[in-house]
């Protein structure tokens, strides 16, 4: 959470100040700032989404008219409205360091999970997962606090008294806490930075996951926000098939450089994924293309 936000000396003579002070007077402006703080703790990529003008001027604590100050907020360009949904003006140019407060927390926290366990923390590393949210933070905390209680209630014998032991039982290692879910489940649960596309989508999860393993392969790294949007357009990516795009993005990686010898100019991630450019790998069968149906059955497609 942010404990504090960034505020220009030049507020107190800038324009929209001045304008917002004589239209709403002073309570305008403190219901400004308030919002700002309000915004900084609750919501600080600075989008209001959910949010209507009543929900707006509560967190500003504005006592006046309904409407009024949200209505003069856009009017002075303090307030964005954009598809419905409400964005402080300029707010991630502005308070930069706010709206990373999250993403730094989540990195951060992930950076101590190497030291809790580093074997994970590589795999899911290699993955491109660069952070882990709280909530998923402390579900592994606790699934570890399980497995060690599990541990000292087995020392217990039938009278109740505790088996004597050597010393200190140090905590399991990821390889004997049989109660963590297999590698693949893993990864999935924690939770990842999302990504977003050209098109303002977001990719997060076992999605993000893949494309940042193809992203890896393809190992062209142009117009990575519109591969995105391609890798969300791919209806139905199963394991199986996220294995056939990664291993002909390798190969397309491989003939890239007698490409660009030879002066032509590579195709993009976006475009080699919009023409499924991965099929061109497909073995034929008796000399023939694979159908759609024949397809499917191969790599286990749904």
């Amino acid at each position: 959470m942010a404990n504090d936000i960034r505020l220009s000396v030049d507020f107190l003579t800038h324009r929209k100040r001045k304008k917002l002070q004589k239209e709403l007077g002073e309570k305008g402006v403190l219901a400004l700032i308030d919002l700002w703080l309000s915004t900084a703790v609750q919501r600080p990529s600075g989008s209001l989404n959910g949010y209507d003008e009543i929900d707006i001027e509560l967190d500003a604590n504005w006592a006046g008219e309904d409407g009024v100050f949200v209505k003069t907020l856009i009017s002075l360009g303090l307030l964005d409205l954009n598809e419905g949904v409400f964005y402080l003006h300029n707010w991630k140019d502005r308070q930069g360091w706010v709206v990373e407060t999250e993403a730094r927390g989540d990195k951060a926290r992930f950076s101590r999970f190497a030291k809790v366990n580093p074997e994970k923390y590589k795999e899911l590393h290699i993955l491109g997962v660069r952070a882990i949210s709280r909530k998923d933070y402390k579900k592994y905390n606790e699934s570890m606090t399980n497995v060690n209680e599990s541990s000292s209630e087995s020392m217990t014998n039938v009278n109740g008294s505790l088996t004597p032991a050597p010393a200190p039982a140090p905590s399991p290692s990821p390889k004997e806490n049989k109660s963590l879910p297999q590698k693949k489940d893993f990864a999935v649960d924690i939770a990842v930075e999302f990504y977003i596309t050209k098109k303002k989508r977001k990719l997060s999860g076992k999605r993000l996951l893949s494309f940042n393993r193809f992203w890896g392969c393809f190992n062209y790294k142009k117009d990575k926000a519109s591969a995105a949007d391609s890798w969300l357009d791919i209806p139905c990516l199963t394991d199986s098939l996220v294995d056939t795009i990664c291993s002909s993005a390798t190969k397309e990686s491989e003939q890239r450089t007698k490409i660009l010898t030879e002066g032509r100019t590579p195709i993009y991630a976006q475009g080699w994924l919009a023409a499924r450019r991965w099929e061109d790998e497909i073995e034929p069968i008796n000399g023939e293309k694979l159908t759609k149906e024949q397809t499917l059955e191969k790599y286990d497609l749904c």
